[in-house]
């Protein structure tokens, strides 16, 4: 009788772990499908103080929220649209807690954009380019809204998108203040 249950509890972790198994891949794939996206990463010769930089145009877009205390930050959502994100980062040194710095760009893509297009100043406001500065920096970390600078995107015969952005932020010190694809 004992060798009878143990081979049905065995049976029953048996068929337990076989649902499970093929549930995770594909919880994998979907994952991997929402968060498709083209990612090139820099020559980190040309990368500043030793860092890793990268950059990735998703699918997506994103509006920029505020949150209770006043600190904005984006709102990421699946479409049709296609956000640029440029990250910089220096990993901390070890043995150092709150030591990792990381700067991250972000910009939509005009929807339909073909040739070429120039914005400067004010205008950027249009592609909702943000600065997210990440840091044990007071008064320094947290999204900013670029609306200083210029930026000149085009998208080619074959769909490639490229760019050159150069920008400040009155007040916050950044590493990288210019980018070119």
């Amino acid at each position: 009788m004992k060798q009878h249950i143990n081979n049905a509890r065995m049976f029953f972790i048996v068929v337990m772990l076989s649902t499970l198994i093929p549930s995770c891949s594909s919880i994998k794939k979907e994952v991997a499908f929402k968060n498709d996206m083209n990612s090139i990463q820099i020559n980190n010769d040309n990368c500043p103080n030793n860092g890793n930089c990268a950059i990735a145009i998703k699918k997506g877009s994103y509006t920029i929220e505020t949150d209770t205390t006043g600190a904005m930050y984006p709102l990421f959502t699946e479409g049709d649209g296609e956000l640029v994100e440029f990250t910089y980062e220096v990993p901390a040194k070890e043995g150092i807690a709150d030591g990792n710095y990381k700067e991250t760009i972000l910009f939509i893509v005009p929807k339909g954009l073909k040739g070429f297009m120039v914005l400067e100043d004010a205008s950027l406001s249009k592609l909702k380019l943000l600065l997210n500065k990440e840091c044990f920096c007071r008064g320094q970390a947290g999204y900013h809204l670029i609306t200083q600078g210029k930026l000149a995107i085009k998208r080619n015969a074959k769909n490639e998108i490229s760019f050159d952005l150069n920008y400040q932020i009155d007040g916050i010190d950044m590493v990288i203040s210019s980018i070119e694809l």
